[in-house]
Formats: C-alpha cells, structure tokens, sequence
C-alpha cells in the first residue's frame, strides 16, 4: 500500500502538480502515515528533479515530538534533499492521534503545540546556539490499556 500511495505521488510530479503533500495520523483507518517525514525523504528527490513541483509535509503533530527540535532538523533536511521546494506544515494534531494514541493530556495540547512551534521557527531564524528545556514536556506515565 505504501509504495501504491508513493507511485501515485511520483506520477503527480511527472504530470507537472504544484506539490505533493503528505501528512500525520496514528491509530486509525484514515491515516497511512505514522511518519511522514520519511515518505517525505522518498519524494524529495523525484521532487528536486522536477520543475515545477514542491514537496508539502502537513505536517508533523507538533505537541508529540519531544524534543521538538527534531522536527525542525528533519525539515530543513527535507528542503535541502527537495532543492529548496519544501513547504512546511505544522497542525495541532487531532485528538485520535494526540490525545488517544499518544496520550497527551488535552488540556496540554495547545501549549505543547504552541511551545514546539516557537521553538522550531527560532531555530530557522538564528545563528545562535540554542538549548532546549522545555515547560511542556513531560514523559507520559500512564498505563496502556488492552
């Protein structure tokens, strides 16, 4: 199934599409896509070689990556591996994926989104080394249930 979905991704760039785009889901039957910035390493270079076509990652759920910075060095990887034709994304996250499947506190969602995006653009736009103690990130400590 993974390799139907990036067929017909690599056949949009051929045709000449504005961009292909893939995005986040966990846990449910709409979503293929627990990582999508490794389908979109895959696009990137069909995506670099072509004229017109840009490579969208919307996105990474920001709230459930910790440390967040990681986000923003896959993605800036994605851009040079792309040719500079990366566009990101960075939604909220759905509850199935944020709050069910990763067991994020709802009530932490927004500020955790709101802490790694922050953070994320900062490290686009400065020279400065930067460290990351976040408020917002604490370990999930809860129990899995059956």
């Amino acid at each position: 199934m993974y390799h139907d979905y990036l067929d017909e991704l690599e056949f949009a760039v051929d045709l000449g599409f504005d961009a292909v785009g893939v995005n986040e889901h966990h846990s449910n039957a709409y979503g293929l896509m627990p990582s999508p910035n490794l389908m979109g390493a895959i696009l990137s270079r069909k995506v670099r070689h072509s004229d017109q076509t840009s490579l969208i990652v919307l996105g990474n759920s920001l709230a459930s990556y910790n440390p967040p910075i990681r986000v923003a060095e896959e993605m800036a990887m994605l851009d040079v591996l792309s040719g500079g034709k990366f566009i990101a994304g960075f939604p909220v996250g759905t509850s199935m994926d944020q709050n069910y499947a990763y067991g994020i506190n709802p009530a932490e969602l927004r500020e955790r989104y709101y802490e790694a995006h922050d953070l994320i653009t900062k490290t686009w736009k400065t020279d400065e080394i930067l460290t990351y103690n976040g408020r917002c990130r604490r370990p999930y400590l809860g129990s899995v249930s059956r």
